[in-house]
């Protein structure tokens, strides 16, 4: 996010095709970074172990990112 710190009023809707499913508002909270212990942020080292492997593998071009994808692909059908 792009919020400065403080408190914010979130208004949201949530759609179920065409039709809003649930909407409301809710108290959002944005804290300062770092206020989280043990918070990795984003970016690659916020991701899992697993999806670091892959990306690496794609950087150094072992694997091409289209075989990755159908080979995933078939492997959850």
């Amino acid at each position: 996010t792009r919020l400065k710190a403080g408190s914010y009023r979130a208004t949201y809707r949530i759609y179920k095709q065409d039709l809003v499913s649930q909407e409301g508002e809710l108290d959002l909270s944005i804290l300062p970074w770092g206020t989280i212990p043990g918070d990795r942020g984003y970016g690659i080292m916020g991701l899992a172990m697993r999806d670091q492997a892959v990306l690496l593998a794609i950087l150094i071009g072992g694997v091409s990112p289209v075989a990755w994808y159908i080979g995933r692909r078939r492997r959850s059908a």
